[in-house]
Parts: structure tokens; C-alpha cells; sequence
């Protein structure tokens, strides 16, 4: 389920509690976007049409390699920093 997205000007995330108009702001954008997704029961657990808009994540100026885009996967939608470790995000200590 899709959370919030980022707005078509990309210095944004808002709530996406409308299709149309999610979809419109990914048309739009010029740039990449940025998604909040949340799988399984915790999607339901939120209330879209209730969410604040919010600032979206830094970028940072840096690129992945290959190997570190094979490995991505997961974002902190507060900093922007971007998992690409060698050990699964899932197996790391909750501290």
C-alpha cells in the first residue's frame, strides 16, 4: 500500500488518500519520486486521510554502484539513507 508520495516539485511527501491525484504528482514529477509503502496488516493500521504533509528526505549526492543497487533494499524515509549491505536489513539487531 502506498503511504504518502513525494509532490511533483519533489521537496514534499503527500498523503496518498486520492489515486488521481497520486498518480497525477508521479506523472508529473520531473525527477525521481519517492514512495512510502507499507506491506502487509501494518498498511492497515494507517490512516492515509489523516497523514500530515511532511518534508521529503535529503538527497544525497552520491550513486550506488551496481552491486550496491543489487543489494538496496531499504530507505529511511527521515534521512534518505539507503541499505545496500552485504548482511539482509532483516537480520540486523533491533538496536
Amino acid at each position: 500500500t502506498i503511504i504518502s508520495s513525494s509532490s511533483f516539485f519533489g521537496d514534499e511527501f503527500w498523503p496518498a488518500d486520492k489515486v488521481t491525484f497520486t498518480r497525477s504528482a508521479i506523472q508529473a514529477c520531473p525527477n525521481a519520486i519517492d514512495l512510502v509503502i507499507l506491506r502487509g496488516g501494518a498498511a492497515d493500521a494507517v490512516n492515509v486521510k489523516r497523514l500530515p504533509k511532511r518534508p521529503a528526505p535529503p538527497k544525497f549526492g552520491r550513486s550506488l554502484t551496481a552491486a550496491q543497487k543489487a543489494r538496496a533494499t531499504h530507505i529511511c524515509i527521515d534521512c534518505g539513507y539507503i541499505y545496500f549491505q552485504p548482511k539482509p536489513f532483516n537480520e540486523l539487531p533491533a538496536d
